[in-house]
C-alpha cells in the first residue's frame, strides 16, 4: 500500500481520489445529482486541504518547540 501512496502522492490524496471516483460512479448510476456531487467534492477537497494545512502547521510548531 505504501508504494501506491508514494506513487499517487500520499495517503490523504489517495483516499480523496478514491472518494472522487466513487462519487462519480454514483452520479453515473443516478444515485447522486450533479449538485450533490459538487457539494461532496467541496467537502472532500476542503477536508483534504485542511488536513494538509493542519499537518504542516503541527510540524512547524513541533520544530519551534524543539
Amino acid at each position: 500500500m505504501e508504494k501506491l501512496y508514494g506513487f499517487i502522492g500520499g495517503r490523504k490524496l489517495t483516499f480523496a481520489l478514491i472518494l472522487t471516483v466513487l462519487a462519480t460512479v454514483f452520479v453515473w448510476f443516478s444515485k447522486l445529482s450533479a449538485e450533490e456531487w459538487m457539494d461532496f467534492m467541496k467537502w472532500i477537497y476542503g477536508t483534504y486541504a485542511i488536513g494538509n494545512v493542519g499537518e504542516y502547521v503541527g510540524k512547524s510548531l513541533a520544530q519551534k518547540k524543539s
